[in-house]
């Protein structure tokens, strides 16, 4: 018999900010989840073109022609994430201000700790 698993096991991290993918990454990986690290919008793209993930964790500004907040519509529109939840270090009124689909998405305001990290990511 195996140990169970939260509901969303695969996420897909989008950060630009080497030092806090690295932390967010070891975080969830020491909690079970199989995480893959993307450090910009185009090469988190790539990672969506290739692979289906149960959850998208991502920056809203980030390095790239894409926003966070385009690139996760665009994933869950086209079926490549269960689940969206965007990071900002501004309200979430002025981070989600101009992201035209991004209202419906879930929120997690930046600085956090590592317990509000995992009650987004893994909500009961």
């Amino acid at each position: 018999m195996h140990q169970a698993r939260s509901k969303e096991t695969t996420v897909l991290v989008l950060e630009d900010e080497p030092t806090l993918l690295d932390l967010i990454t070891e975080m969830l990986s020491l909690n079970g989840l199989e995480v893959t690290a993307a450090k910009n919008a185009a090469e988190a793209r790539g990672h969506l073109s290739r692979t289906t993930f149960d959850l998208f964790l991502t920056d809203i500004v980030v390095q790239g022609e894409f926003s966070g907040a385009d690139l996760a519509r665009e994933a869950q529109e086209q079926g490549q994430t269960r689940r969206v939840v965007v990071m900002s270090g501004h309200p979430k009124h002025r981070a989600l201000a101009g992201h035209e689909g991004a209202a419906g998405l879930e929120f997690l305001k930046k600085p956090f700790s590592y317990r509000e990290l995992l009650q987004v990511v893994t909500p009961e």
